[in-house]
């Protein structure tokens, strides 16, 4: 696999698992890379960097880039789901889930993706 295809394939995990967790929670894609620290919100943004953990080979730090947050706050949020995985079974239940949503989705990324998320940012 080339690295354009695989950096292609990254993206199209993280850009499926970012919209479906956005969905779910009735937040627009943008609110995830917002300020907010809404609890919804903040829950939302933690699971998607979860997911984004899970599903690609990215670093803290690059899905730290990706949310406009610094590589501990990734750490954070991702150990916060592991967490309440093992401590909620109705947690854990949405969160698998999700993960087969997440699996079976066939949306593909689209570079103009990557541009409407960080003008969204910057609008905040």
């Amino acid at each position: 696999m080339s690295d354009n295809s695989r950096e292609v394939e990254q993206n199209t995990k993280a850009y499926k698992a970012i919209n479906i967790v956005a969905k779910h929670y009735g937040f627009k894609r943008c609110e995830l890379f917002s300020r907010s620290r809404r609890r919804q919100l903040v829950l939302a943004r933690h699971l998607a960097m979860y997911f984004c953990r899970e599903y690609t080979s990215y670093s803290f730090p690059e899905i730290g880039d990706l949310f406009f947050r610094d590589h501990s706050s990734v750490i954070h949020g991702c150990k916060r789901i592991e967490n309440d995985i093992r401590r909620d079974y109705s947690f854990s239940l949405l969160v698998d889930n999700l993960d087969l949503e997440i699996f079976y989705t066939g949306e593909k990324w689209d570079e103009s993706q990557k541009t409407n998320i960080t003008q969204s940012q910057n609008q905040n």
